[in-house]
């Protein structure tokens, strides 16, 4: 199902735990909170607050802590 990128709650370089709250998307009026799948620091966010979002598509880029 294609959504669209309602809001970041985060920004590169910014250190996140597992579990965070990451990014809200909307998706037939509805809104689904994507949360950190694991510890790290983002890296890049890879589209802005409006895009559309295809199913599986990666949002961001979380560098892992070791």
């Amino acid at each position: 199902m294609t959504s669209s990128v309602w809001k970041f709650l985060v920004e590169p370089g910014q250190s996140i735990q597992s579990g965070e709250p990451l990014v809200i998307l909307e998706a037939m009026k509805m809104e689904f909170t994507i949360s950190a799948p694991c510890a790290g620091k983002i890296t890049r966010l890879q589209y802005k607050t409006g895009d559309l979002v295809s199913h599986g598509m990666p949002l961001l880029v979380i560098d892992t802590e070791e």
